[in-house]
């Protein structure tokens, strides 16, 4: 599923339920077919606090484990994601993040659980809010390139913002709107034109073009075009 297809079916989502069914479908096509998300603290949600609020393809008996062996307590998936924003392999932390023994002990039980080619998303709410979303494959060989970390990153925050919304959550701060030159940059961004393109398109220099496109991203607080594509859409700036 194209990007721009799965962010605007997603904002069309009207129940949880409806929302993670598009969201298992897409991960799915990308090879990784179990999923978590999990609420690292309270995010004023009706219905009150609940940890792990979805899961596809878990199985019951790793969960069980998991929480038995108090792995949450010391997981460095769990530890990572109070410290980062950006998506991670859980191989890497083997490789260069000097784990306890407990903490290599968890990721290879996991392994052997099925849970195999792992990464994870942290994920920013209102105020403190945090969460992560955990997806894993059930075979290994899954692609997961930065190409793929950058995409699901996209996609789960996405998913976090509307199951926010569905549950009620407080509202998330709305970035600041853009100007009529910004949304023109912007579209023509969107649809693959360069900036020298888009500099003779708006008959503007091609500085001007650099100087709207920081102001795009600092108004949609993302760093790239792909990311401030997706929330221009959700913003009804750019259709689909």
């Amino acid at each position: 599923m194209e990007l721009e297809a799965f962010i605007y079916e997603v904002y069309q989502s009207k129940t949880v339920d409806e929302l993670f069914a598009i969201y298992e479908q897409a991960i799915w096509q990308m090879g990784l077919d179990r999923s978590v998300l999990v609420l690292l603290n309270d995010h004023q949600l009706k219905g009150g606090y609940t940890e792990l609020v979805h899961a596809c393809n878990i199985t019951e008996d790793w969960a069980t484990w998991y929480y038995d062996q108090r792995y949450d307590r010391n997981d460095a998936v769990r530890i990572l994601t109070f410290a980062r924003t950006d998506a991670f392999r859980w191989r890497d932390l083997k490789k260069h993040c000097g784990l306890s023994q407990l903490q290599l002990r968890m990721l290879d039980e996991a392994e052997e659980a099925g849970l195999y080619d792992g990464l994870s998303v942290p994920l920013r709410g209102e105020g403190n809010q945090i969460a992560l979303m955990s997806l894993s494959a059930s075979s290994r060989g899954a692609d997961i390139s930065q190409f793929i970390l950058d995409k699901v990153q996209l996609m789960a925050d996405q998913v976090y913002r509307r199951y926010c919304f569905l549950r009620a959550a407080a509202p998330i701060a709305t970035p600041a709107p853009l100007t009529s030159r910004e949304a023109d940059v912007l579209r023509w961004s969107a649809s693959g034109l360069t900036k020298p393109l888009i500099a003779d398109r708006l008959i503007i220099s091609e500085n001007t073009v650099d100087y709207h496109l920081r102001n795009i991203y600092k108004k949609l607080g993302v760093s790239n075009m792909t990311a401030a594509v997706a929330r221009a859409i959700n913003m009804g700036v750019i259709q689909p």
